[in-house]
């Protein structure tokens, strides 16, 4: 059902629906950052993505910035290499990260809303007590200036390693996978991984 919320109504491949839109400045109240269990965690990254500028640092504080590391779909990275020509980054980062963050609030001028929702099909294996890992789909949203429209911008999934550090669970290191239902080049040329956007934000 937490799937449906944000992605009832999508039109693929539709960008006329959305008509070009200039950002409005950063409103409304800080968020309020919880990383005191691993679901805290990811509902506080849902909603830095909703807040856009307004939500890197929070985004951000999710990571384990002495020792994160992202692990790209093979698939991804081979299409990666062959549209730009380049061998493509060696490995992912935090300071890599900062510059997708920026980079994947801009690609829609439009609102976002985000999804990180349990895998029926892949059950997390038992939590550690200092360290876990976690498998989710993730989707995220661009909602049209009219609200009626609404664009997939980002899809697939992620095995997510949790670490607790001082008292808060930070991201270690993510293995992004596409959605098998879009595959690697998606009719809809919007609905990329999480890890295809990444390699995009290098160019």
């Amino acid at each position: 059902m937490a799937w449906c919320a944000v992605t009832g109504g999508v039109f693929s491949g539709c960008k006329g629906l959305f008509t070009p839109a200039i950002p409005e400045p950063p409103s409304g109240a800080p968020i309020v950052n919880h990383y005191e269990t691993v679901d805290s965690t990811l509902a506080t990254m849902a909603l830095a993505i909703g807040a856009k500028d307004q939500g890197r640092t929070a985004w951000l504080n999710a990571f384990d910035q002495n020792d994160y590391h992202q692990e790209f779909d093979d698939r991804d990275l081979a299409a990666f290499k062959s549209a730009c020509q380049c061998a493509g980054p060696e490995d992912w980062t935090f300071p890599q990260e900062q510059i997708f963050y920026q980079d994947f609030i801009s690609v829609r001028p439009e609102e976002y809303t985000a999804v990180f929702s349990p895998l029926d099909w892949n059950p997390d294996p038992q939590a550690g007590s200092t360290e876990t890992l976690v498998h989710r789909g993730y989707k995220v949203v661009a909602h049209s200036p009219n609200g009626t429209d609404s664009l997939i911008i980002a899809t697939g999934t992620a095995d997510l390693t949790f670490h607790l550090t001082d008292g808060k669970w930070l991201i270690k290191h993510w293995a992004d996978r596409l959605d098998s239902t879009v595959g690697v080049n998606p009719t809809d040329t919007w609905q990329l991984s999480f890890g295809r956007r990444r390699l995009e934000s290098t160019q």
